[in-house]
């Protein structure tokens, strides 16, 4: 996430007054990282502050933002939903392990019903799994609705992998 240089090429603008921002903050604000873990001369300091006002992450209950920790699929759907400032709209449960009464249920529902997320052929979602940088990549395409099969120069990413039109 922090290597996205300018996060506002991707950062929908609010859809309803008072929610999220819609553009950059000042760089006063900005100036007051909200996270002991991350500096603010350092990409992933400002990523993180940003993201931060923007209202799309919050840290971990200690204040750090804790950037070198996997993140899971569950905290995925969450973290994009709110940067697309999707609004919530669950509707059906199509994953045995993903219950209603989870703090990211909404969120991996609604990414379900908006195709940015799919489970596994078992009926699980497998929401503390780790999200790795293909899936996130995609995901990320869908939720912003990004260029697919662009050109690219990755020598890791054959043609025929399942992830070559989000790279």
């Amino acid at each position: 996430i922090c290597a996205y240089r300018d996060l506002s090429a991707w950062l929908k603008p609010a859809k309803k007054e008072g929610e999220g921002t819609g553009g950059l903050h000042g760089a006063a604000e900005l100036s007051l990282n909200p996270f002991p873990d991350q500096k603010n001369e350092e990409l992933s300091g400002q990523a993180s502050t940003q993201l931060y006002y923007r209202g799309i992450i919050k840290g971990f209950p200690d204040g750090e933002f804790k950037g070198d920790r996997p993140v899971n699929r569950a905290e995925a759907a969450k973290f994009l939903l709110t940067a697309g400032n999707e609004l919530l709209d669950p509707g059906d449960n199509p994953f045995s392990d993903v219950k209603a009464d989870e703090w990211f249920a909404p969120f991996v529902l609604t990414a379900a019903k908006l195709g940015i997320i799919k489970g596994h052929p078992d009926g699980t979602f497998r929401p503390s799994d780790t999200v790795n940088t293909a899936e996130f990549l995609k995901m990320l395409s869908l939720t912003f609705n990004l260029k697919l099969n662009q050109p690219h120069s990755y020598k890791d990413v054959s043609a025929e992998a399942w992830f070559a039109a989000y790279a």
